[in-house]
């Protein structure tokens, strides 16, 4: 018997190992074409320009005198040989031309895949230092970085074991790893993945009511904040209520002050605030005519059962007419706002007197059946309070509030009942820095400042011009003295009997 030829072996082991190497290049440069191909935006004016100029390079050079072939043979002399590119030179020009293009294209695109895979190598070795693993000590990995525009990009992290509020506990971690704010974390819709927006402009401290104010461009919307992709403006309607949380000291008041500004600048349009802070807060806003103003529970019980019962004779109308809710400017129905100061206040527990205790429960019932219901009567509530917990705030009204736009909380549970999550916790200690959630989706922001001085030229402007016309108001304000609800009477004869005792 034979040996084996070793020679063959050798051979066959070194053509192999060379297959082997060939298709490691081809699937790495493969998959680097691929990465780059997917960073090209195509319908980009520089895209065409930079396409149209290379094709007409390639085609000058194609159809002159087979310059590159001269210059390829200067190069590599042992590649392009003499003989080579005589070779080459009998083939049609057109061949030269689809070659030397899907060449240049391909290793283009593999320039553009290299340079991403650079930067996601670089993006997930800072992200490692950021020390997020799971209890086997693996951390998550970074797929993909996919941009949005020259500022903004999205990093596309798998993450087996680490959840989303782990990366919003070290959101601050994260913007100093990757050098940039941290716009938004969020679970991908099939939970695999957990998607980070990166965005490279820093969101300012201070905007003025004065500069935003040209975005209010449609009825009954009001400023939300200036964020890093522009300005947040909300209509109303399509809240329909809304919610202001926050710790003392974080801009609710100034922001809840500039909403009711921003509203009161459209026509067909009233306002009952409740203010038990003996009308402190809201005082400027008395000076208005489509504006009244709740200073007491009683008076706030009174105000709440007239708009309730404007509320019944609406939708009374709406079954009359055959509409599924009220358009203030066919119906001829102005839109009602009812917003409460420090909602614990009015619904905070009370142990004062039995009479008092039966006015905040009542405060309590008629708020939630107007979050329930008023939406297609085109009445609408604005609640603030510092802590929306169950002692200040039912939980079946808090689910009616679909808009939230929640300042610094200065504790996880407070951020966790706000928002669902711990973005409010996690804000800087910036004044009017807060989390608008319109929705599913979050926004950081900066609310508008409206100084003192700017509220009463405001209010002072917006007296004026409804003053001035006589057909700013559809209706009435409603009668509050006259509320002919018998839970209100009651509840009056109540209040009156606890005082004399």
């Amino acid at each position: 018997m034979k040996p084996p030829n070793n020679g063959i072996v050798a051979k066959n082991d070194s053509l192999e190992r060379f297959v082997v190497a060939v298709g490691i290049v081809i699937a790495l440069t493969g998959s680097m074409a691929w990465a780059g191909l997917k960073r090209i935006k195509f319908r980009s004016s520089e895209l065409i320009i930079f396409s149209t100029s290379l094709v007409l390079l390639i085609f000058a050079v194609t159809y002159g005198d087979y310059a590159y072939l001269k210059a390829l043979h200067w190069i590599w002399p042992n590649l392009f040989t003499a003989k080579f590119t005589a070779w080459l030179k009998h083939w049609p020009k057109w061949s030269h031309f689809l070659v030397l293009l899907t060449g240049v294209t391909y290793t283009s695109l593999c320039a553009l895949g290299l340079r991403a895979f650079v930067e996601r190598r670089k993006l997930q070795n800072n992200f490692n230092s950021v020390g997020l693993s799971n209890a086997k000590g693996e951390q998550p990995k970074i797929l993909a970085v996919v941009p949005k525009d020259d500022e903004r990009c999205k990093v596309i992290v798998r993450s087996i074991g680490v959840g989303v509020d782990r990366f919003e506990g070290k959101k601050s971690d994260l913007e100093y790893a990757f050098g940039q704010m941290v716009e938004q974390i969020e679970p991908s819709p099939d939970r695999r993945t957990i998607e980070i927006s990166l965005c490279k402009r820093e969101l300012g401290k201070m905007f003025l009511y004065e500069d935003l104010e040209k975005d209010l461009k449609s009825p009954f919307t009001f400023l939300v904040g200036a964020s890093v992709n522009g300005t947040v403006t909300q209509d109303i309607r399509d809240l329909p209520h809304l919610l202001i949380a926050g710790t003392s000291g974080g801009g609710k008041s100034v922001f809840e002050c500039q909403l009711l500004v921003c509203l009161g600048q459209w026509r067909h349009i009233q306002f009952y605030l409740i203010d038990l802070k003996h009308g402190v807060e809201l005082k400027e806003f008395g000076h208005l005519p489509n504006v009244r103003i709740a200073k007491d529970e009683v008076g706030a019980v009174k105000m709440l059962t007239a708009v309730r019962d404007e509320m019944k004779r609406r939708f009374q109308f709406m079954e009359e007419k055959g509409v599924k809710k009220i358009e203030p400017s066919i119906h001829k129905k102005d839109l009602i706002v009812v917003a409460i100061d420090e909602a614990s206040v009015l619904f905070g527990k009370t142990t004062v007197s039995k009479s008092k205790a039966d006015l905040v429960a009542r405060a309590r019932e008629l708020t939630d059946e107007l979050a329930k219901l008023s939406r297609a009567a085109a009445i609408h509530l604005v609640i603030a309070t510092q802590k929306p917990i169950k002692e200040s705030l039912d939980t079946k009204t808090l689910e009616n509030l679909s808009g939230r736009m929640v300042f610094k909380m200065s504790t996880l549970a407070g951020s966790t009942t706000a928002l669902g999550n711990i973005k409010a916790y996690s804000l800087p200690d910036i004044k009017g820095r807060a989390v608008w959630a319109g929705g599913n989706k979050f926004v950081e922001v900066q609310a508008p400042f409206l100084s003192e001085e700017a509220l009463e030229l405001k209010i002072q402007a917006i007296a004026k011009t409804i003053s001035d016309d006589k057909s700013w108001n559809f209706q009435s304000m409603l009668e509050l003295s006259a509320a002919k609800s018998q839970d209100a009477n009651e509840f009056s004869k109540n209040t009156v009997k606890g005082r004399a005792k």
